[in-house]
This record gives C-alpha cells, structure tokens and sequence, in this order.
C-alpha cells in the first residue's frame, strides 16, 4: 500500500504547470521545477517520475484551463456575445502582463513540432475540448437563428480555433499600442460568421 502524499497535490501541479508554462520544456530546469513546488528534487521526482513526466502532467493539468475557455460559450447569452468576449479576454490578456506567457498548448506545439507522439496527442486533446465548445455553440447559435442554417459549422469551428490560436500568438508579442489592431481583428474573424457588427 502505498503512502499517502505529504503535500498539497493541486498545488503542486499547478505549480509545476505554471512553470512550464512560463519557460516552456527545454528552458525549465530540475532546480526550477524544486523551487516552484517548494519539495525536494528526491520527493518531486519520486512522486512523479521523469521531466518529461512532469511535461505531460502539466498538459493534462492545463485541460481544467480549456474547458474553462470552452464552458465560457455555453453561458446563457447570445451566441456572437460569448464568442466575442472569449476572443477579447485571449487577445488582450497579456497586453499589460511581463513575462508574457501566451498559451501552453500553442508553446508546445511549436517546442516539439509533433516529435512526441504522446506529447502531440496531449496538445490535440486541448485544442479537441476547445474545439468541441466552439461547436457547440455555433450549433446553438444556428439553432436559435442567430447562425445561418446553410454555413459549415464543423470547419467554422476550426477556423475559430485557428484565430483563437493566433491571437494568442499575436497577443504574446503585442503590446497596449497593438490593441486596436486586435480588436479590429476580432471583427474580421467574427465577420465570416455573423453580417452585424455590434457584439
């Protein structure tokens, strides 16, 4: 039987998240990792194995993060507001913020270029959570009128997911002068789906 954990395990799987998540996987030392969960390298690395372990959980660990983003467009609200207010927090969230994360899975994507399968299925997993809620909810906004009956909703939903990813990118190199320029694009992506203009 094995011995109960002596420390906060929610803690510290953010915290070896966050870490990640700030320098990415190649940047991120064994010493980091110890100093952000506050444990010994003998007890970090003994409760969950390897760096790349430690990678993997942080990726399973970030889904609480997508389906957040994916249970904002299930609020009782029009359909384009949900879209719109969801693209306008990813586009200005790191305006203002030093050092500038931008988003786990698009780091990852990009660090490993699909090198690790098992690391590659992880990032596809939380681009598949989000995807999923964007689905949903054109599929309700076509459902009370607001969407046009006609339009592919299923390749509508990657093409959101595709902006989504860019404006995080775009977001991770922008800074407050740049804002404008975001929200005009946020436009231009939400043009493709509904004519008016107003949120």
């Amino acid at each position: 039987m094995s011995r109960p954990r002596e420390f906060n395990e929610d803690r510290v799987l953010d915290s070896i998240m966050d870490t990640f998540w700030k320098s990415g996987y190649e940047q991120t030392s064994a010493q980091d990792l110890v100093e952000a969960t506050k444990l010994g390298r003998g007890s970090l690395y003994g409760a969950y194995g390897s760096k790349e372990k430690l990678f993997k959980l942080a990726l399973t660990r970030y889904k609480n993060h997508s389906r957040a983003c994916a249970e904002k467009l299930n609020q009782k609200l029009p359909v384009k507001k949900c879209l719109y207010d969801l693209l306008h927090e990813i586009a200005l969230s790191e305006i203002e913020v030093s050092p500038k994360r931008g988003c786990l899975v698009t780091n990852t994507a990009v660090e490993f270029s699909g090198q690790n399968s098992e690391i590659n299925e992880l990032v596809r997993t939380n681009l598949r959570i989000l995807k999923q809620g964007i689905y949903h909810a054109l599929l309700r906004g076509q459902e009370n009128g607001e969407i046009d009956s006609k339009l592919n909703i299923i390749q509508i939903s990657l093409y959101i997911l595709s902006s989504i990813q860019g404006l995080r990118v775009m977001a991770k190199i922008s800074t407050s002068e740049d804002t404008a320029d975001l929200l005009s694009l946020i436009d231009n992506i939400l043009s493709v789906i509904f004519k008016d203009k107003n949120p």
